[in-house]
């Protein structure tokens, strides 16, 4: 039985004035992991973050942060590189919804990263923070390991399209990245779904019911990122401006599709779920039906027998039977014959 999911409490902001930063969720890491490159299509240079780099027409600029814990050094970063406080306090919000906001000199988006956990059937949610800015793309990863790792190892292949083209490129290869990580939960959900329905069908145990509540929970907790995901995309392909170019917006469009897939995925399972969860329920009422059939079945093959044995029971005086040599054995062969009778009666109309 998979393992019940403990609630965090979330650090409140109540009476602080807005863009006052504070980190609302649990620290991963002691340290702030910092990483800059410049790049174009022909090279890629490593840079100190500590050094915010001047504009360069000729190259991009790509800053992975990776850890929230210090809103201090959040601040300093955002101070260093020009990203507006009530975007540090979004970004430090780890219980921020999914969302895009066109800025004065950029494009604002903060997505949610679901990754699957090897030891149980649970999930893990990490905040992912974008700022596109003119030749210039910042992220914000809750976590210390290096979730982009892969595209990173992309950036470094010669003519890969990840250098070739501008900034606009790089985060909708990062949005792709998050969005498609949806996938294998979506399909881990699908098993477990699949693993309840054949237990169901088997041997519906009471236990069952809180796996088809874990369940309910973890689909739930996806529709409630997948809509305003949703919601993200499509906004991000309206707004207007120089930050996105048409070539992103077509791969954008590819990735509209995939999250209003992964909507369907989720509708389905939400309505297989209930599908599932009414017919644990009328398994266990036929399972309690029998029970009591056979339980009424014994009842009534012993009301005749005991109304019987409570005649004879009976302290009178002058009752003839009573002197009769046979009276005994007559009176067992009496009660085992309505009991058969009962029982072939019971089995011609099918109640046993």
């Amino acid at each position: 039985m998979p393992a019940k999911k403990t609630i965090s409490t979330r650090i409140r902001k109540t009476g602080l004035p807005p863009g006052a930063l504070i980190f609302t969720g649990v620290p991963k890491s002691d340290v702030i992991i910092k990483e800059l490159v410049r790049y174009n299509a022909e090279h890629l240079d490593e840079l100190d973050p500590e050094i915010p780099p001047h504009s360069d027409h000729n190259f991009f600029q790509w800053l992975d942060i990776r850890g929230l814990h210090n809103p201090q050094e959040i601040e300093r970063i955002g101070i260093a590189y020009g990203i507006d406080p009530l975007m540090l306090e979004d970004i430090l919000d780890t219980q921020q919804r999914p969302k895009c906001e066109q800025t004065e000199h950029g494009i604002f988006i903060i997505l949610k990263l679901l990754a699957r956990r090897m030891d149980s059937a649970d999930f893990i949610t990490e905040q992912i923070s974008i700022y596109l800015t003119e030749g210039r793309l910042i992220t914000f990863q809750e976590h210390p390991d290096d979730t982009f790792h892969a595209l990173k190892l992309r950036m470094q292949q010669t003519g890969s399209r990840l250098r070739t083209r501008r900034p606009d490129y790089l985060m909708y290869a990062l949005i792709d990245f998050v969005t498609d990580h949806y996938f294998p939960v979506i399909d881990q959900c699908s098993d477990r779904i699949h693993l309840l329905d054949e237990q169901i069908s088997g041997n519906p145990a009471d236990e069952l019911k809180t796996s088809i509540f874990m369940i309910r929970q973890d689909i739930a907790e996806m529709h409630r990122l997948l809509l305003p995901t949703r919601e993200s995309v499509s906004l991000l392909l309206r707004l207007e401006g120089a930050h996105i170019t048409e070539k992103t917006r077509r791969h954008l469009r590819d990735v509209q599709d995939n999250v209003m897939q992964l909507i369907d995925l989720n509708d389905n399972q939400s309505d297989h779920l209930a599908s599932l969860h009414d017919l644990f329920m009328s398994e266990m009422t036929y399972r309690m039906t029998n029970v009591m059939k056979i339980l009424t079945v014994i009842t009534s093959v012993f009301i005749p027998l005991t109304f019987i044995t409570s005649i004879y029971g009976m302290n009178f005086k002058h009752m003839p039977e009573l002197e009769w040599a046979w009276a005994y054995p007559a009176l067992w062969m009496i009660m085992i014959a309505v009991g058969i009778m009962q029982f072939i009666y019971f089995k011609k109309k099918k109640w046993l």
